[in-house]
This record gives structure tokens, sequence and C-alpha cells, in this order.
């Protein structure tokens, strides 16, 4: 994902709506899910944790549960689903390196778990499974969900590449007619690159409740009826205007501060943290006159200026009418120009 995209969102935007968004049933809405973030979903939840147990390799009946247990719920709900699974990734060696690193990691901690066994079981013995999200995940669970989908007859898309992208892009086309907050298709996942495309409103998984209610039909039957609330729905135009910038100078920024295709070597590992309270920002600038004299030239307060540079958002930004630079300082050959069609953040480079 967008390396400290997340991390600002979070702490600086991390209310919902003034009004969680109810999404109409009657199968008027769609929900495009990105399939290996479902998954990751499922097993850590507060079920998954608890029953899936891959300490032992994995319980793959309580997979199967997790996950027509949901399929129900969205289906009670009218929603429409299609879930999209990655095909062959062209992501930097880095990323893959890093995910490498990240198993590996996992596997290490199993084998702690099994050499100090007392302390596992008085892990188990307080309820607390958390240390479950450290563990490699169930080997066979990806086909699990496979074919659980298909016994279920969910749609499933199978992507040549990445499945962001080709989400995104139909996200955008089914919504091409419907102006912002009237959208009926929405990308569902756990991707920070999702809150750079174009036209994709995007509601991660923590955000998605489902309230089932229990109801009595005409024939005296019980049945279950659930209604979708969505707590924030993400847009890439919202999303640039809180942190005071143009779309196209907040998709030049994450480009900048890298992500899966793009370098990170370009910006500080800090380049966030010097940024204020974002929450605090617009109080400030509407006492601007009153905070003129606590404010010092370079942007930070006296206080923190001994350490902290503020960041000018202006002067990151690509100015089109001027050529890009390498680093020798010359002439680049080449421009990159932003993808309009299937993804903002895919880049790609046409000669001058």
């Amino acid at each position: 994902g967008i390396r400290g995209l997340v991390k600002l969102l979070r702490e600086n935007f991390s209310g919902g709506e003034p009004h969680p968004t109810i999404l109409p049933r009657g199968r008027k809405c769609t929900l495009l899910i990105d399939g290996n973030g479902y998954l990751f979903y499922l097993l850590q939840s507060p079920d998954g944790l608890r029953n899936v147990q891959r300490e032992f390799g994995g319980v793959y009946s309580a997979i199967e549960g997790l996950i027509r247990e949901h399929i129900a719920l969205l289906r009670a709900a009218e929603l429409n689903v299609k879930i999209y699974f990655d095909g062959q990734p062209r992501m930097k060696q880095a990323t893959l390196k890093k995910r490498s690193e990240n198993i590996r990691e996992n596997w290490t901690e199993l084998f702690n778990l099994c050499y100090d066994w007392d302390e596992y079981l008085s892990k188990l013995s307080t309820g607390d499974f958390s240390f479950q999200e450290n563990l490699p995940v169930p080997p066979l669970c990806s086909l699990q969900l496979d074919e659980t989908l298909r016994e279920l007859k969910v749609e499933i898309i199978k992507c040549e590449a990445e499945a962001d992208q080709d989400i995104a892009l139909a996200c955008s086309q089914q919504n091409a007619d419907c102006a912002p907050g009237e959208e009926l298709c929405f990308c569902l996942g756990q991707d920070s690159d999702f809150f750079v495309f174009k036209d994709c409103p995007y509601i991660q998984f923590s955000d998605l409740h489902m309230d089932v209610i229990t109801e009595v039909n005409t024939k005296n039957v019980k049945e279950t009826i659930a209604q979708a609330r969505v707590n924030k729905i993400w847009r890439r135009s919202q999303t640039a205007a809180m942190v005071g910038l143009t779309e196209q100078q907040f998709v030049e920024l994450c480009i900048l501060i890298g992500n899966d295709y793009t370098g990170r070597e370009t910006c500080p590992r800090n380049f966030f943290s010097p940024l204020p309270d974002m929450s605090a920002l617009k109080a400030e600038e509407d006492n601007e006159a009153d905070s003129d004299d606590d404010i010092n030239e370079e942007g930070t307060t006296e206080a923190d200026n001994d350490d902290v540079e503020l960041v000018d958002f202006e002067s990151l930004a690509i100015v089109e009418k001027e050529p890009l630079a390498d680093l020798t300082g010359k002439e680049s050959s080449s421009d990159l120009t932003l993808m309009e069609s299937s993804s903002d953040l895919a880049v790609k480079e046409s000669s001058s």
C-alpha cells in the first residue's frame, strides 16, 4: 500500500460520517470485494482468531463457516457481491521481499509458541486470542475460500495481475452516471491504494457493519433480514481536500512517498511525522490573526522549532508547466502521465 497514508488518515480523520450510510436493499447496490483482503479480514475477525486455531495448521471447517455466515449476511441485506482475486503480481522486488520476511517472522513466532507451551496454555485460559494474528495463516485457506464461494455461487473474477486496478475500473464504470454520494457500486477492501483511485468510493472492511433483524413473514415463518451500515465511505476528492491538496497533487504525493509499484527511496521514512494535528488545523486557520505571533517563519511553533520542519505540500507537487528532472538535474526524456481510465495510481511512460 501507500506508506504512512492510513496512519495519517486514522490519526487525524478517524471519525465517521455525521450519519452512517445505509446501503439500500433490493439488489440495487454492488460490492466489489478484494478477495485476498477479504480472507485476511475473516481470519482476523474475533471469531476467526478464536476458532481457526492457526497453531495447529488451521481448522478449515471454521474457515468455511466464517465465509458462509458473512456471505449469508450480505445476501440478507440484498447486496450484489463480486469477489476479485489477484493474478500474477507485478510488484517491486522490495515489496515481495518484505512479504517473505513477514512470513518467516510468523513461523518464528509459532516456533517460540511451541517452545513455551505453558505460556500458550496461559493465553488460552485468559481468552486472549490476539496472539493468533502473528502466526502463519493456514496453508490451504485460499483454496478453502475459493471452493466455498463456488459452492455458494458467488461471482468470482480472476485478474491477470493485482485485482486493485480491475476493481477500481469496474467501480468507476458502474458509477459513471452517478453524482458523488449517489453511487450504487462500492469497493470493499483493506488496501490504502484504494484511497487514490479515481471515481472509486471505498469502504474499509472495518467500516461495514451488518445489522440483523429477524422478522416474521406473511407465512408466519421467521426470516433474517440484514441492513448494511457504513461508518465511512472514502472518495478521492474528499480525501485530498482533507489534507489540503487537489486530487492531482494527492496522486502525485502518493507516488512520491512510495507504494507497491513506485520506489520509496526518494522520500524519508518519517515523511508524515512533521505534519500538525489536522483536526486542529482549521481552527488554527480561523484564528490565524491571533496565532501569528506564535508561529515562526518556517511554519512551526517556537516550542517545536528545534527538530521539526513543516512539510510544504505545494512545493512537493509536480507542476505541469515545468519538465520533470532526473537526479542529475537534466530534463528527463520522458514524462509521467497518470492513467485516468483504470487507475490514477498507475503510471505509464510516454516519450516526449
